[in-house]
């Protein structure tokens, strides 16, 4: 079974926009997930601007190539997975978007979409230890414009799980 994940920074505005993408670049139905309470909604490619709006939605599930899905009746390797990170307390956690699937039609959707994360964001951040100042570059980490601008103004930038603190190297 294949597996590839693409984590990066990017502002609300921008994920919106990489949802509403996916859902009109590839054949599929989206169901998001809301937490708490867990509870998952199929959503109408037309509402995701508005879905997205409300910040209980953290992730967006495009099924792929399945027209009659429901909200509990998808495989997750017919999936791209999309984890959505907001800003909260002056931090932006890095969102991400992935798959685990050797389904055709799943991998063909997946090379679309992880090409087109990797157009709209650049690579190559310092990962920063804020304890011990220990840093290195880590040229995978992938940024967007928007998240830039956010770093720039003051918001701190932090990796999916843990302390570090992330600076983009540009």
């Amino acid at each position: 079974m294949s597996s590839s994940t693409i984590q990066f920074h990017a502002a609300p505005a921008e994920l919106r926009t990489l949802a509403q993408w996916i859902a009109g670049a590839v054949d599929c139905t989206v169901v998001c997930e809301e937490f708490p309470p867990s509870r998952a909604f199929l959503v109408p490619i037309t509402e995701i601007a508005k879905t997205f709006e409300n910040e209980k939605f953290l992730q967006f599930k495009f099924v792929i190539g399945v027209t009659k899905a429901t909200e509990t009746n998808c495989e997750p390797d017919d999936v791209i997975h999309f984890g959505v990170e907001r800003p909260a307390n002056n931090q932006l956690r890095q969102s991400s978007v992935g798959i685990i699937s050797d389904k055709p039609a799943v991998l063909k959707a997946w090379k679309l979409v992880s090409g087109h994360v990797r157009k709209m964001t650049s690579a190559g951040v310092k990962v920063t230890n804020p304890g011990t100042k220990a840093s290195m570059i880590a040229k995978g980490f992938r940024f967007t414009a928007g998240a830039k601008e956010l770093a720039d103004k003051g918001m701190t930038m932090m990796p999916s799980a843990g302390s570090n603190v992330i600076t983009f190297e540009t």
